[in-house]
């Protein structure tokens, strides 16, 4: 008998202990914003919003989905393209496949968009350690006028495929 209510208070203390462990390596995090960020270098992106994350022993498979609203630049008769991209590098190369382009103009005699939304996703396979995730954005090329991204948002989901 005393055996069984030691075994008893045994579980019920490992119970409350690891109550909040989560013994799968499932983990999920992410972030957002309605602070203004303008986008204006044409050589480097810029970070709408990035999140660090620790990934513990095995493979990963994580995905992540992020979205801005961006405004129309006023003024000027030219297109105005736009790159953003989601990656664990903050200024990674471009035209990857996960590399979304707007195109924002401003027409004369045409009411045109004032916003514009972009969106992307992005599939990693990552092993254990710690990783940034970056939402990031950048005029495409020179003469593409500066713009204000105004709310963006960017979600992961990562497992262990267990």
């Amino acid at each position: 008998m005393k055996r069984k209510i030691l075994m008893a208070a045994l579980m019920l203390t490992a119970v409350a202990m690891f109550s909040g462990m989560s013994f799968a390596h499932n983990t999920a995090s992410g972030c957002a914003s309605r602070n203004d960020v303008t986008l204006s270098d044409q050589q480097n992106w810029k970070s709408l919003c990035s999140k660090s994350m620790t990934l513990t022993d095995g493979t990963h498979y994580c995905v992540a989905t992020a979205s801005a609203e961006v405004t129309n630049p006023a003024g000027g008769q030219i297109d105005n393209y736009y790159l953003f991209t989601i990656d664990t590098e903050s200024n990674p190369t471009t035209n990857s496949y996960w590399e979304r382009t707007i195109n924002l103009d401003d027409n004369p005699g045409i009411s045109d968009p004032s916003m514009a939304v972009v969106s992307t996703t992005r599939y990693f396979n990552l092993g254990a350690g710690t990783y940034t995730f970056y939402w990031l954005g950048r005029p495409s090329d020179e003469g593409t006028a500066d713009t204000t991204v105004e709310d963006y948002s960017m979600g992961i989901v990562c497992t262990d495929g267990n």
